[in-house]
């Protein structure tokens, strides 16, 4: 929610059938989000078949939903 309750509405995924998910990709940030002030990074956004990743060093990474293929990433290098 935009109160950042982690809620959702939705009930296609409920306590009966939550078991049985599972991983179908898996990315690799190239090393980023490993620090240990990798804690702070936001929430993921989903848009247009792309996940955009924020990490705890401020590195920026563009993620296809369908493959988990990196499709782009900024690396921000802050000391």
């Amino acid at each position: 929610s935009l109160s950042n309750q982690r809620y959702s509405p939705l009930d296609q995924i409920n306590r009966d059938n939550v078991a049985k998910l599972k991983a179908s990709w898996r990315a690799s940030l190239n090393g980023s989000g490993l620090s240990p002030r990798s804690g702070n990074q936001a929430q993921p956004i989903v848009y247009d078949g792309v996940v955009y990743i924020m990490t705890g060093e401020n590195d920026a990474l563009a993620v296809s939903v369908e493959t988990g293929k990196v499709l782009w990433e900024y690396e921000a290098h802050i000391d």
